[in-house]
């Protein structure tokens, strides 16, 4: 099936609903989102700023089944009557991971079960990138903050980066909060261990520990960015304004 010109209907609100929608907006694709019950605020935020429409608290019936493409959250049961009606008409019926999977022709290593799945998806991930290979890792894991459009162009600097022996340093740890607001509660986790709802906002310990070494042997600092938080990008601030560093 041609890409062009789809219609594509996104069924769910939710993390991985919405990362499906901007994938899908970010493709030149007309996608619509539809929820039955309320989506959240941050949600729909993201749904606004990317253009995306969508609608909660229903599902408009004729729209969806209008679409060539639709996307199911998987805490939809495949007994629910719009699901029967989307397979009677014989719309494409995918999952937001299957949907994902059409954009890229790199090998895909999927976790599936009950328990357990955030731990062996990341502990594989590991294995890969320490044998160096390039690897990505996907998942239901936190807030997804994905600029899709921006995916290439990550992987693009990564790649030349290796072939200039250029060494890049990425967080292990993180701290993060449950909204973006001074007033929100914090924690600090493994880089791939955000609870989902959670927002990464700064650098960890391990983090900060490996970023200090870092500095303390770096003749040029570029710095990109505001200092956002007490406990990460301010203390290396600090570092840098300190008789420390010289």
């Amino acid at each position: 099936m041609s890409k062009e010109n789809l219609k594509v209907v996104i069924l769910g609100g939710g993390e991985s609903g919405v990362g499906a929608a901007i994938l899908a907006k970010t493709k030149g694709l007309e996608v619509f989102l539809s929820d039955k019950g309320e989506i959240k605020e941050n949600y729909k935020k993201i749904l606004e700023e990317n253009a995306i429409e969508f609608e909660e608290k229903n599902h408009d019936e004729e729209r969806i089944l209008a679409a060539d493409w639709i996307i199911k959250s998987p805490g939809i049961p495949k007994k629910a009557e719009m699901i029967q009606k989307i397979k009677a008409k014989g719309i494409r019926l995918s999952s937001e991971i299957e949907f994902g999977a059409e954009f890229t022709d790199a090998k895909i290593i999927a976790i599936t079960g009950s328990n357990g799945k955030t731990t062996t998806t990341s502990l594989i991930y590991h294995i890969l990138k320490n044998d160096n290979m390039n690897v990505g890792l996907g998942g239901n894991i936190g807030n997804s903050l994905l600029e899709a459009d921006k995916m290439d162009l990550a992987l693009e600097i990564l790649e030349k980066a290796k072939q200039h022996n250029v060494k890049v340093f990425l967080p292990v740890d993180v701290v993060v909060a449950d909204d973006f607001s001074n007033d929100a509660d914090r924690q600090e986790v493994d880089i791939y261990h955000i609870p989902e709802g959670w927002q990464g906002m700064d650098a960890g310990t391990k983090t900060r520990e490996i970023n200090h070494d870092v500095l303390m042997n770096s003749r040029t600092i570029l710095w990109n960015g505001c200092v956002l938080m007490r406990t990460g990008t301010l203390v290396l601030a600090q570092l840098l304004l300190s008789q420390k560093y010289k």
